[in-house]
């Protein structure tokens, strides 16, 4: 990305709904509608799963070892997350935002 400053960024932080911290994601926003003709417009909108489990290269290897044979482990390690209630509207208004400025790009660049 050229710029990441806060006209042109967006992010969101969303949280477990099981109140896991490990279990975060981020919705971001890249957005940059000035037309020149160094840089077309452009609008990007990125969803990340972030698991905070920290381990050697070895334990992580013996630890899909035994998830992939059904062995039973005290380690829970997910990738995804159960969005709140409380974070929906917030998330809709993002992608609504990088739709409107899909069409502006498109109409642009037309």
């Amino acid at each position: 990305m050229a710029n990441t400053n806060e006209e042109h960024f967006k992010e969101i932080h969303l949280s477990c709904q099981c109140t896991n911290l490990g279990h975060m994601t981020v919705v971001a926003l890249y957005e940059d509608l000035s037309v020149d003709e160094m840089s077309p417009p452009y609008s990007e909108l990125h969803i990340h799963s972030q698991l905070s489990v920290y381990m050697p290269w070895w334990k992580r290897v013996w630890l899909a070892f035994k998830y992939v044979f059904g062995l039973s482990s005290r380690q829970a390690h997910w990738d995804t997350c159960m969005v709140r209630d409380e974070d929906l509207d917030a998330i809709i208004e993002l992608v609504n935002r990088h739709k409107d400025n899909l069409r502006k790009c498109k109409d642009n660049t037309l």
